[in-house]
């Protein structure tokens, strides 16, 4: 079981690419687990996405009690709706739980993380909000993100659902960034 108001991670995210003096060269650290956090990030048309919910809700289901409200990290893309990430809380709310995910909006675009954008607690707490806040509003909520490398969206979204009303808030990371 996850302990309420922590964080944590799924398992380790070795990034596809490596950059040496020679030059962007193969991770040879990238693993399965590494490949379904990318997966989660495919479109909806490409089967991998539903193989990767399907392999992160396998790890999950059973360490989260029921009861939690669930929400995810959104995209850095306020237009991007339709994400792995959702598809993920979603069926992780359909297991006893409540779907808050349409609670954490991402209220301004900033720039994808993994092109170089700036990972600031800042940027993200400036460019996110809370709606629906009544479905959080006392309760306990898990937030859901692909990669953490800095945490400041974890933090961020965090901080703002407390701010809206949630009794805890817990982290979850399908991958933490390791260079090893």
């Amino acid at each position: 079981m996850f302990e309420l108001g922590k964080g944590y991670k799924v398992g380790d995210y070795h990034p596809y690419w490596i950059y040496t003096p020679a030059g962007k060269e193969h991770n040879p650290a990238f693993d399965n687990h590494s490949d379904k956090v990318l997966d989660l990030k495919k479109p909806a048309s490409d089967y991998r996405r539903g193989v990767a919910v399907d392999y992160f809700f396998s790890l999950m289901n059973p360490k989260l009690p029921p009861g939690l409200a669930v929400c995810f990290v959104p995209s850095s893309d306020p237009k991007k709706r339709d994400t792995g990430m959702r598809d993920l809380a979603r069926r992780l709310a359909a297991a006893d739980r409540l779907d808050a995910t349409d609670c954490l909006i991402r209220s301004k675009a900033i720039p994808a993380l993994h092109s170089g954008g700036n990972r600031s607690f800042e940027v993200q707490l400036a460019s996110l909000r809370v709606d629906h806040a009544d479905l959080i509003k006392s309760q306990d909520v898990v937030v859901l993100d692909d990669v953490r490398t800095s945490g400041n969206s974890l933090t961020a979204c965090r901080m703002i659902l407390l701010d809206a009303g949630a009794k805890s808030v817990t982290t979850i990371a399908m991958g933490k960034t390791t260079h090893a």
